[in-house]
């Protein structure tokens, strides 16, 4: 049969889902064709026509795909508006809300859901990916400075096992960043025990003591 409607709250959503999990639930909490006729007069002043609207929702996949990259484009206009300080720009509507570009996202994948239309295109994703983490994720900046501060370390292991004596200083010009950047990356007295720690990896002229294998690990890329 048809499966049931839900317009209400998540919360009643979890409820129905837990409930019996082999339902078939449709979700519907945005309005489908009545929401967007009342809100026809919002898109065509954001530059979208009322028959866009519709292939929306009739999962159109061309039309997801195109009006997808058209507000990724706005996404990227908001960031450099944002780089020049021109974000009045936004809230005096000369340029697309945020909260209009996640009403659409929202909309296309009600409509891929009551149209078991349950194709998304890549556009699609990548609009999504860019209003739930942006360009720069928080998680992925972390992922970035953990793989950098244990290249440092390799860094500064290799030059130790050589004789030297490793400095911040110059493994942050290795590693074309500046001093301050790797120090951030370690606890006082850190950097030294790591580096003293692996320098037992490395033989005397720098080369990687593997012991399940000959190698070499270099100086300017040590993670290679």
């Amino acid at each position: 049969g048809k499966p049931g409607v839900v317009h209400r709250t998540i919360q009643t959503y979890l409820r129905l889902r837990r409930g019996d999990p082999q339902a078939e639930i449709e979700v519907s909490s945005l309005g489908g064709f009545d929401a967007v006729v009342a809100m026809r007069a919002e898109f065509e002043a954001n530059g979208f026509s009322i028959e866009e609207m519709m292939g929306i929702l009739d999962a159109d996949q061309e039309t997801i795909s195109e009006i997808s990259l058209r507000l990724l484009e706005e996404l990227v206009r908001h960031e450099e508006l944002a780089k020049k300080g021109q974000t009045q720009l936004v809230r005096r509507e000369q340029a697309i809300s945020l909260k209009f570009v996640d009403w659409i996202i929202a909309l296309a994948l009600e409509a891929l859901s009551w149209t078991d239309s349950m194709i998304m295109n890549r556009d699609l994703i990548v609009l999504i990916n860019a209003r739930l983490v942006g360009t720069e994720p928080v998680y992925h900046q972390q992922i970035k400075a953990r793989e950098a501060r244990d290249r440092a370390t390799w860094i500064g292991a290799q030059i130790l096992a050589q004789g030297g004596k490793p400095s911040i200083r110059e493994v942050a010009k290795i590693l074309a960043v500046s001093p301050s950047t790797v120090s951030r990356w370690f606890e006082p007295g850190e950097f030294n025990a790591e580096c003293t720690k692996l320098s037992v990896l490395f033989n005397a002229d720098g080369s990687f003591n593997n012991p399940f294998g000959s190698g070499s690990i270099t100086k300017t890329d040590p993670c290679d």
